[in-house]
């Protein structure tokens, strides 16, 4: 069974998250954001529809979303 989510760090609060994995790796399911007031980042779990999907997206670690690399 392949795994279908990835967990991503240092996300830029003001970036479009879906938007970014969908045009470079593709179609989102499902994601989750979580950050709070007093942090600049925030953190995700992205679901893709492919599997496929997800492998793509543990290629983007360093990649800038918004103003920082996405780990």
């Amino acid at each position: 069974m392949c795994a279908r989510t990835i967990y991503c760090t240092n996300i830029d609060k003001k970036a479009d998250v879906k938007l970014f994995f969908e045009s470079i790796c593709g179609e989102v399911y499902r994601l989750r954001l979580l950050g709070d007031y007093q942090h600049n980042t925030r953190i995700a779990f992205v679901e893709f529809v492919m599997a496929e999907s997800a492998t793509a997206a543990l290629n983007c670690s360093g990649v800038i979303l918004g103003s920082l690399p996405i780990r």
